[in-house]
């Protein structure tokens, strides 16, 4: 008899111990991280990740969230960010760092980048980039065409505009490795929200900061004679229409560990091209 019960406890032990465990291990997988800078100096971390304990939600409209955590430091930031969340972050699907315009001219790029790095299940790969207003804005605004998935919609966009040399492949691991030279020049990606756009799908949201001049480089390539339909568009203020306000053509140029210019699609495809011969 008592071997019967003790058969009988056994699949009801395992089961509910099962369930106790499935919960606890439950994660939230950031798609996207942004990182500003406000007012007062502090920093805001923001993570973009899917309403579910996968990836990435399977059905034909996933639902995704945002959520912040402000502090003094990258750490503090974190710390916050996370008390806040039922579930343990998961950054091993990572796609996109973006960094706010304010924090990456302000503030040393790689030592950032190198805690973000070290950040548990970081993935590597991730695209750093800057965005020509804040991180924040760009992740409120962004979201998927044609019924893709975020993870699809990112991957695909990204991959197109680096192979027309129109956005740099700038990876986490890459951007360490090209910012470990203090005098070096870095090229980041960027993005931006299109006001226009976003106008017209009922919000508001800040302008994107000009293009500054960008010295000798976009001097020599205006008198080449050349014509280009990049000439002068960038993310943020490319004339189109869509359903997606965010853009990403163009670039940052990072100097001395910090971002001093923006350069148009027209600048960052040659400049690209000639990296690559």
């Amino acid at each position: 008899m008592k071997r019967l019960i003790v058969l009988i406890m056994i699949p009801l032990l395992m089961t509910v111990s099962g369930c106790s465990l499935s919960v606890m291990d439950r994660q939230a997988y950031a798609l996207c991280m942004c990182v500003d800078m406000e007012s007062d100096g502090r920093l805001t971390v923001g993570i973009f990740a899917p309403m579910s304990d996968s990836t990435d939600d399977s059905s034909a409209a996933p639902g995704y969230t945002l959520f912040t955590g402000t502090g003094e430091t990258l750490e503090d930031a974190f710390t916050i960010l996370a008390a806040s969340n039922a579930c343990r972050i998961n950054f091993s699907q990572m796609k996109l760092c973006v960094l706010g315009a304010d924090l990456a001219r302000q503030r040393p790029l790689r030592p950032l980048l190198m805690e973000i790095n070290a950040l548990h299940d970081m993935r590597p790969e991730c695209i750093v980039m800057v965005s020509r207003t804040t991180g924040t804005d760009f992740l409120e605004a962004v979201k998927p065409d044609f019924g893709l998935r975020m993870s699809t919609y990112l991957i695909q966009t990204l991959k197109r505009l680096q192979n027309a040399s129109l956005s740099p492949g700038s990876t986490l691991v890459r951007t360490l490795r090209d910012l470990a030279d203090p005098e070096g020049q870095v090229l980041l990606a960027i993005c931006a929200v299109n006001p226009a756009l976003k106008e017209d799908s009922g919000g508001g949201g800040d302008k994107p900061d000009q293009p500054k001049e960008a010295g000798e480089s976009q001097a020599s390539f205006a008198s080449s004679g050349e014509t280009s339909p990049w000439s002068g568009i960038m993310a943020g203020d490319i004339p189109r229409k869509g359903m997606n306000p965010v853009e990403f053509p163009g670039s940052a140029l990072v100097e001395n560990g910090v971002v001093t210019a923006f350069y148009d699609a027209e600048i960052t495809q040659r400049l690209l091209s000639l990296r690559n011969r």
